[in-house]
């Protein structure tokens, strides 16, 4: 891919802070346009750009007309993601409870795979179940599968190895409908 200049995070040499360095004459002509507090650094083909969660949204615009080669990869990384991740605000915890599977499960949870299948209803199945290898976490999915009215069909996505376990339990926990 063909870059048009360099983006770079560094401390302004004027003014102490921290910047963000652009070269390449037409990544310049368009910050110019479109960030008013810029100034010019070492010549006319490069720019310092004061870094603020507005300027790096704009530089983030201005990266998808005229790729710029970035040499501060895992600052910029962070900095452009922090501002598009939006974090969960308001997040309600539900207590768990023991909930108990539906008739086309058959087979019996323990107590903890009870709160494991109460979990995964109450996240719509938005979730991530991990524990130590052998608790069940495959028996608390298929329960879940069994519950959840929406849920079928369904598409296991596993490593290769585990795919015959995978097969076995649905035959040994789950009804044919």
């Amino acid at each position: 891919m063909t870059t048009f200049g360099t983006l770079e995070y560094a401390i302004d040499k004027y003014s102490g802070s921290w910047t963000w360095k652009i070269t390449g004459v037409r990544a310049i002509m368009m910050v110019s346009k479109i960030i008013p507090e810029l100034w010019y650094g070492d010549g006319p083909n490069q720019v310092i750009i004061p870094d603020n969660e507005k300027n790096v949204k704009q530089i983030r615009l201005i990266l998808e007309r005229y790729p710029l080669e970035i040499l501060s990869k895992s600052v910029w990384q962070r900095k452009a993601l922090a501002k598009t991740i939006k974090k969960p605000t308001g997040i309600k915890i539900e207590k768990l409870s023991k909930a108990m599977p539906k008739k086309q499960f058959r087979g019996k949870l323990l107590n903890f795979q009870k709160m494991g299948l109460d979990f995964l209803l109450k996240s719509s199945g938005n979730a991530l179940l991990a524990d130590d290898m052998g608790l069940g976490k495959t028996v608390q999915t298929l329960a879940y599968i069994a519950s959840e009215k929406q849920s079928s069909p369904t598409l296991v996505i596993a490593p290769l190895v585990t795919l015959t376990n995978w097969q076995r339990e649905i035959e040994r926990f789950m009804k044919k409908k």
